[in-house]
């Protein structure tokens, strides 16, 4: 599983990019360091974000897993959570998608009744195609970071997958 995340870039390019995991909330003894790299944005105020990359790997198909990102001498996320992929014996389990595109930060209309979708694990992977957000880049990326922070509901704990087009081809021989 990939996990990633921004934060600020206050000056702390020393803070290294861990995520602590485990199978209750309470026991987050397996750690996996990552890397990060610095992203400015093109506005006025030129904000300065760190971005963080780590992957969990070797973990038990279909378990829910509890993680926590960030760096313990500097700041700590919450703890969240999610499921892991089947493993090869559980393939024949039904996988659930949420498919949609053209959602932003201002007209969300879904947004809600997706939530809760997640929030019943209804979902395990989705996929928003086309139109992520809306001019990101406005009022000095702080539509971006809005329109962020309003999907991490569903973007940490269910893998949340891209694209840039209004389209998905399905090719159903391939599965």
């Amino acid at each position: 599983m990939s996990v990633q995340w921004a934060t600020m870039d206050e000056g702390i390019t020393q803070a290294e990019s861990i995520v602590m995991y485990g199978l209750s909330p309470e026991t987050l003894t397996s750690v996996v360091s990552g890397g990060n790299y610095t992203f400015t944005d093109s506005g006025e105020e030129k904000h300065a974000l760190s971005h963080h990359v780590c992957i969990m790997s070797q973990l038990k198909g279909n378990t829910k897993y509890f993680y926590q990102v960030g760096d313990p001498k500097y700041e700590l996320s919450e703890v969240f959570d999610f499921i892991s992929a089947p493993s090869t014996e559980d393939m024949n389990l039904p996988l659930r998608f949420g498919i949609w595109g053209d959602m932003g930060f201002e007209n969300a209309q879904i947004l809600s009744s997706v939530l809760k979708e997640v929030e019943n694990d209804n979902f395990d992977m989705i996929l928003h195609v086309g139109d992520f957000g809306y001019d990101l880049h406005s009022d000095n990326g702080r539509t971006g970071d809005n329109f962020m922070n309003s999907i991490q509901p569903m973007s940490s704990r269910v893998p949340y997958m891209v694209s840039h087009v209004n389209y998905v081809l399905f090719y159903p021989d391939l599965f």
